[in-house]
């Protein structure tokens, strides 16, 4: 029996290009994170300083009522999806990851791999320097109800190939405190990613906010209103790389706020105020400083207002009702009132005879 434990092994690690024999891999198709048999080789997960990958196309999950701690190393990592191999991992309920002492990846190397994370309930995952999309494919979605708190959060890093999604629905606490605590891209180039932020979510950072000069694209996309997105640093933003994109809801958007500056040298901008129903500006940055301008504006809807720069916001003008519109409204008025008037005439209320 253990000589055939020790073969499945080998075999495992040689189906998924560039693991080195010796790391603990996810060896079943469904199963909870914590079962040392769903590991090979039998490993549990208390064990410290290991490498725990998933990368075999199965799925972990950590389920209602779990609480685990992986503690690596600086030399080690845990990896969803790794070099070639894909890997999914589910928090369900108030299932609770934390990973310390070494690096997590959703999505790592090359050859193709894929990963992807997936809050539900009112989980909670916590690690120090995480990553999605480094060098490979990778997906996190944070639904409402659920967190992440990291140390630093990198999208689409690493070199060639790294391609990071982040859908916020619900809490990420980010607690490094310089500007790059939050990254889109890094060199040397082409990679690609995107940040979704969604009506009532919440993104938080002790630092900033930094997207690579270097290729792209990389997309901030804010979609309606209601959410909070602080940074405490710098928002450095100054490349043809970046696109950030508005999608107003009833109520308006949700204001990018800098406890410092905003650079936006030569960015693009994306605008939809379709649905918006108030008459109030918009502001969409908000810093102690103001630096650049955007390279192009596209108005997505057929709602366009002005786009202004001031000293510490970028804002918008939202137009008022235009003259023809309200000259409109006063012909139908007009028109409504003699029809009534002519229907009076022709049906009269017949009552009492005054004599």
């Amino acid at each position: 029996m253990k000589i055939r434990t020790q073969l499945f092994a080998i075999l495992i690690a040689s189906a998924v290009p560039g693991l080195a024999s010796g790391q603990i891999l996810w060896n079943t198709a469904n199963g909870n994170l914590g079962t040392s048999t769903n590991w090979n080789p039998n490993t549990p997960i208390t064990t410290t300083g290991q490498t725990w990958n998933i990368a075999n196309g199965g799925t972990a999950t950590v389920d209602n009522g779990n609480d685990y701690t992986l503690t690596l190393i600086s030399s080690t990592g845990f990896y969803v999806g790794n070099t070639g191999g894909s890997g999914t991992l589910i928090l369900n309920g108030n299932g609770k990851l934390t990973v310390t002492g070494g690096n997590m990846s959703i999505g790592q190397g090359s050859g193709g791999g894929a990963g992807s994370v997936i809050l539900n309930g009112t989980s909670h995952l916590t690690t120090g320097s995480l990553f999605i999309g480094h060098r490979a494919t990778g997906t996190l979605t944070v639904n409402s109800g659920t967190q992440v708190s990291s140390s630093t959060f990198n999208i689409s890093t690493g070199s060639t190939g790294g391609n990071g999604t982040v859908n916020l629905y619900g809490t990420l606490n980010v607690s490094g405190t310089t500007d790059t605590s939050i990254r889109l891209g890094s060199s040397p180039q082409n990679t690609q990613g995107t940040l979704n932020i969604y009506a009532g979510s919440s993104l938080t950072s002790a630092g900033g906010l930094t997207t690579s000069n270097v290729n792209g694209p990389y997309a901030i996309n804010m979609n309606g209103s209601g959410s909070t997105f602080s940074l405490a640093k710098n928002l450095i933003a100054n490349n043809a790389s970046t696109t950030f994109s508005f999608l107003a809801d009833e109520d308006g958007i949700t204001t990018i706020s800098s406890g410092m500056g905003i650079s936006i040298g030569g960015a693009a901008l994306k605008l939809n105020l379709d649905a918006y129903t108030g008459s109030d500006n918009l502001v969409l940055f908000s810093g102690s400083s103001i630096t650049g301008t955007f390279a192009s504006i596209d108005w997505l809807g057929s709602t366009q207002g002005t786009l202004m720069y001031g000293a510490d916001s970028i804002y918008i003008v939202v137009p008022e009702p235009s003259t023809a519109m309200f000259f409109g409204i006063g012909l139908f008025a007009i028109a409504m009132t003699r029809s009534t008037r002519r229907r009076a005439q022709r049906n009269p209320v017949h009552g009492d005879t005054a004599i």
